[in-house]
């Protein structure tokens, strides 16, 4: 799953928690038609940095909650070189055990 869809999905279960998107339109100062373009049956517009940015200050979200995980990871993933605004990028959560 890449960055794109994560964001468009976070963003469609944001609106069905405050009922719908004509709500989600109203908070973000966006009409109903331009967040069917983000995040409708058929998106024609990805969510960038910039609205993400701003999405998360609207509802008190930390960085990076849209993403999926906190921005300074991404900051540091690009760090390596590594676009994650265009390629597939996956990462995966795993616990550290102790040998004992």
């Amino acid at each position: 799953m890449n960055i794109k869809t994560i964001r468009r999905e976070k963003l469609r279960k944001l609106a069905e928690e405050i009922e719908g998107t004509t709500a989600l339109g109203r908070r973000l100062g966006r009409s109903q038609s331009q967040i069917s373009h983000l995040i409708g049956v058929n998106p024609k517009k990805n969510i960038g940095d910039k609205l993400a940015a701003f999405i998360e200050k609207t509802f008190d979200k930390p960085q990076g909650w849209l993403d999926g995980f906190p921005r300074y990871i991404a900051e540091e993933i690009a760090a390596y070189g590594v676009n994650n605004t265009e390629n597939s990028l996956e990462l995966r959560w795993v616990p550290v055990l102790h040998w004992e």
